[in-house]
């Protein structure tokens, strides 16, 4: 069961670089807790040439995400990673995190044609 208020993108089509939704995920975590944030490919990912995607969790202390804003950086994905049915990520949120957190989705050599993707945050790795 996932919690529609904490999708960063709810299969979202990514042909350019873009930002998703902004999420409040508080101050701080209950004891015990320990969310994961998932990003996972929806649809396969096309492009004419040898398009690219990086993913940042980005947090702020205001919504508005004003400086300053933390950033978590994953890797680079290449077109081969992006098949239907991939995880790119499943990791715990980074402790330091700010109040409100997005995540920043940027396209290089692109644009994608086609591909979808969804983020969010779970309290379980065990999705299918």
């Amino acid at each position: 069961m996932l919690d529609k208020e904490l999708l960063y993108f709810d299969s979202k089509s990514i042909t350019a670089s873009e930002n998703s939704k902004v999420i409040n995920t508080g101050k701080g975590s209950a004891i015990g807790i320990e969310p994961l944030l998932i990003v996972q490919v929806e649809e396969d990912f096309t492009a004419a040439g040898a398009a690219t995607l990086s993913l940042k969790l980005q947090s702020a202390i205001a919504e508005a995400f004003g400086t300053p804003i933390d950033e978590f950086t994953t890797k680079t994905f290449a077109l081969a990673d992006l098949k239907a049915g991939n995880r790119l990520l499943a990791i715990r949120l980074p402790f330091g995190m700010k109040e409100f957190t997005r995540i920043a989705a940027t396209v290089a050599t692109g644009p994608f044609t086609a591909g979808k993707l969804s983020a969010f945050i779970t309290l379980t790795r065990d999705l299918r």
